[in-house]
This record gives C-alpha cells, structure tokens and sequence, in this order.
C-alpha cells in the first residue's frame, strides 16, 4: 500500500504540484516505465505502483483519506486476482507439458505397460478379497461373517483402482486438435 508521501516520491512532483502536473508527471513516467518499454524485471510492478500512486493523487483534491484506502485494497485484490490467474495458467500449461511428454516419449511403451499392470494388480486384489468370504462359507457360517468386511474393502480397492485409472488414463491419449 503506497502512502501519498510516496505517492508523490513515485510520480516526482511536490505536494504543493497542480493536478496538470501530476497528470504530466504521471504521463512522462508511464512511458518510461510501461512494461513494453521497460525491460527490467519488476516493470509490471512499477508501473502498478505509478497507476496507484497516480490515483491516490489525481481526482478531487477533498477526497477523504479513507476512500483513497479503500480503492487501493480494492485495487490490491484485482492485482492479486490477475497474478493468480496468470500462476493458475502457468501450471495448466507445465501440465499439458507433462502429458506431451508422455505421449511423444520413446519409451511411453513401459510406462503404459508399468502403469496399466499396476491397475490390473488392484482388480486382481480387489477380487480376492470379495471371493475370500465365499470360499470360507464352506468351511464354516461363522468365518463367513467374520471375512464379510472384506467385501468393504473390496469395493474401495476397485473404486480406487478406477479412479487411479482415470487419472493416468490421460496420459497416453493422443492430443487432438
């Protein structure tokens, strides 16, 4: 949050300066600093920080002080939100990355056959434990009931296995366009 002694530090002019020469102040700094003709590393952010200066002095010059924080949180928030939204994109695109990775890698072979096996292990796991009170119903009623809760655990091997399968299941899908 910028104060408006900074405010006047950031655009270069006196407190005592009219509102034409913070407009002009304002404009010769924005052309300067504009991220298409600043390369530094940080031109975005300076040039955010000369926009909230320039609105925290420009405008009605009775403007109470607690209006002037409350647009700059406001504007804070929007900053923050686009910030998010670009780090969100960043990661979808590190994402499709990966999957063309994948998909192009000569040795997508083993990973389809590592991946795809470990899948098949949990189905074959999954229908031991829900035949296992079956079988033992021949033996004896009792061990039937005391094996039942693996038809719980049956269940959750299967819909694990499943939704492990959706997961990786896009990884070796051809890319359409």
């Amino acid at each position: 949050m910028i104060s408006f002694e900074n405010a006047y530090a950031v655009l270069g002019v006196s407190e005592q300066a009219s509102e034409e020469e913070i407009k002009s102040a304002f404009r010769k700094r924005a052309k300067l600093l504009h991220p298409d003709k600043n390369k530094s590393a940080d031109a975005h952010e300076q040039f955010l920080i000369l926009h909230e200066a320039y609105a925290l002095l420009s405008g009605n010059p009775e403007r109470n002080f607690l209006s002037a924080e409350k647009e700059k949180r406001e504007e804070r928030a929007l900053r923050m939100r686009k910030a998010a939204a670009a780090y969100a994109r960043m990661k979808y695109e590190e994402y499709l990355r990966e999957l063309e990775l994948y998909r192009s890698s000569p040795y997508a072979w083993i990973f389809k056959i590592l991946y795809y096996g470990l899948f098949f292990i949990y189905l074959l796991c999954a229908m031991v434990f829900a035949c296992i009170p079956l079988v033992l119903l021949t033996y004896e009623v009792k061990w039937f009931f005391i094996s039942c809760p693996l038809w719980v655990l049956s269940l959750f091997t299967f819909s694990y296995a499943y939704g492990w399968k959706k997961e990786i299941d896009p990884l070796f899908k051809k890319k359409t366009q």
